[in-house]
């Protein structure tokens, strides 16, 4: 289903707060417990994995203008899925060498979809320069309608 580009990236960031918290509150009861050597691993495969991820699955989306609203639109396709399940299964394979690394699993997909986010509107912002001003002018539209009611 096409979907407006857009910067609109507060739910990602809740997503990694409460990523956070989760690894944060594990700690703290005693659930999660990271070796030194098993953390620093887990943050460098981590970064590494949700940064390339994030950027490949944003240039696999499709993009293209909508005549009728003129605004820049957007669509993930089977390799969007395909590198989903990859960057999961790394994930998932990373977790086994860190004791309950599984809790940084919602931290993961917060950030991983925010780099996405991001380079999808940078690649619409250069690929479609003047169309995506009213992309920009849709979002401060929304956002004023959410603030008024």
């Amino acid at each position: 289903m096409p979907r407006m580009v857009s910067k609109n990236t507060r739910s990602y960031v809740i997503i990694m707060i409460i990523g956070l918290i989760l690894v944060v509150g594990g700690i703290y009861k005693r659930k999660v417990s990271f070796t030194v050597n098993g953390l620093i691993i887990m943050v460098v495969t981590l970064t590494i994995s949700a940064v390339i991820f994030g950027i490949l699955r944003a240039f696999s989306y499709q993009l293209w203008v909508d005549d009728q609203n003129e605004i820049v639109l957007r669509r993930g396709n089977v390799v969007t899925l395909l590198l989903w399940a990859v960057s999961i299964l790394i994930h998932l394979i990373g977790d086994h060498f860190v004791p309950d690394g599984a809790a940084l699993m919602t931290f993961y997909i917060g950030f991983s979809l925010l780099i996405q986010r991001e380079t999808v509107f940078q690649r619409a912002k250069q690929k479609f320069p003047t169309e995506i001003q009213q992309n920009i002018a849709k979002m401060a539209e929304e956002r004023q309608d959410k603030n008024h009611h």
